[in-house]
């Protein structure tokens, strides 16, 4: 490697470096605009300038986010995350598209179980109080943790009386389910919102993706 390119392959992680204490947030950041969900935890926003969604944390972005930190001295940050996702299922029964009260009505595709087990990873590596046995403890948060993984599989992606995405004539689910016309809640809900993919018709797929996602959790 050329001396030119290694500085400047310096120059680019000292940025990535410096960029997560830009996007890498404290409770109370999520507090005082009406238009977000207080959170609890340490929190990830995607990125550090987009409006009223820079203090926000959204659902499938945060997962790839974490890909990033894992294993990193910036981990302990997982487990905080996977809290917070706890949190608004536990308190609306969904882990919605983002932290906005505007994206309540549906949610992203199901990464959960995956970013609980880069938690539980994350718990294996921490420095805890020697009278704790840090493995016993990983293993009691990832059980409890793994409870809400089943109850949001079970009650957002399987349960036709609530937020319906099952259909029972092929035995798979799709993304949303109550538009009419464009169908931009369940394109967001994929993920895949403003591409050509779903040709503006998301709820009339059965998206392998999704399924794919789905079977993971199973």
């Amino acid at each position: 490697m050329s001396v030119s390119l290694a500085q400047d392959a310096k120059e680019v992680l000292k940025y990535i470096d410096s960029y997560w204490d830009r996007i890498i947030h404290k409770p109370e950041d999520s507090r005082g605009d009406a238009h977000i969900i207080p959170l609890p935890y340490t929190f990830i926003a995607t990125n550090d300038n987009r409006n009223q969604w820079k203090d926000s944390m959204f659902y499938w972005d945060t997962f790839f986010i974490l890909r990033g930190l894992v294993d990193t001295k910036r981990d302990w940050v997982i487990p905080e995350i996977v809290e917070n996702f706890v949190y608004l299922f536990k308190e609306f029964g969904i882990i919605p598209n983002a932290t906005l009260w505007a994206m309540l009505d549906h949610s992203q595709p199901p990464f959960f179980s995956s970013m609980i087990f880069d938690g539980y990873y994350a718990i294996k590596r921490e420095e805890h109080d020697k009278k704790i046995n840090r493995d016993t403890y990983a293993k009691s948060w990832l059980s409890d943790h793994i409870k809400t993984v089943k109850d949001e599989y079970w009650n957002v992606w399987e349960d036709n009386e609530t937020f319906t995405h099952k259909i029972e004539k092929f035995g798979l689910s799709r993304y949303g389910d109550r538009d009419v016309g464009y169908a931009l809640t369940s394109e967001r809900e994929s993920g895949w919102d403003f591409t050509t993919r779903f040709y503006n018709r998301a709820n009339e797929f059965l998206p392998v993706d999704l399924n794919s996602f789905l079977h993971k959790y199973e």
